[in-house]
Formats: structure tokens, sequence, C-alpha cells
């Protein structure tokens, strides 16, 4: 419960501070506690990269692609990085796609 307490702090620090039509990081729309579970809402966003490689049996993509996704991936960390926000768990299955790229799992 205190790691959902502490990614509500972190989104919602970021959420204030970001253009939210240019942000590369997930927006929280909402929390609650349900049974005694801290529940986030998130933007509906798409596959993960994850599921990406998975679909193409992880024979890579083309370089515009990586190029497009990598510059996006760092615009979203510059975004936390001006805030003092590191992401400890970027990896595949915390970058989700949806026309552009997000990172989730703070």
């Amino acid at each position: 419960m205190i790691q959902a307490k502490t990614e509500v702090v972190l989104l919602t620090k970021i959420n204030k501070a970001e253009d939210n039509s240019t942000s590369r990081i997930v927006k929280l729309l909402d929390f609650f506690v349900f049974k005694n579970h801290f529940c986030l809402v998130f933007e509906l966003l798409e596959l993960s990269l994850y599921d990406c490689l998975r679909s193409v049996n992880f024979s890579g993509f083309s370089f515009s692609y990586i190029s497009s996704w990598s510059r996006q991936i760092l615009e979203g960390m510059i975004v936390a990085e001006k805030l003092h926000i590191i992401h400890c768990d970027l990896k595949p299955e915390n970058i989700l796609l949806k026309g552009y790229i997000f990172l989730i799992d703070f």
C-alpha cells in the first residue's frame, strides 16, 4: 500500500507539472481504496513494448521504430529528471504504446 501511495504522489507531481498533451508519462486519473486494496485509475493505453516484441517473436524492430521510441522514452525521462524523479524499473513491460510511448509504474 505504501508503494501505491508513493506512485500517486509522484504521478500527481508529474501530471501537474507537465503539459498533458505532450507528456510521455501515464496520466493518473483517480485513486481509491476498495476492500483494503489501493486502486489507481489511469488513462487507457494499449500494448506494452514487451507485448509488441512477443508479437514479432522477439525478432526486433526497424531502426525507424527504435529511433522514434528511444526519443520518446528519453522525453519521458527528461520530464521525470526535471522533477528529481528517477524511474527505477524501466523495462519493456513498463513502456506502453498508444500512438506514442508512455512510461508507467513509478
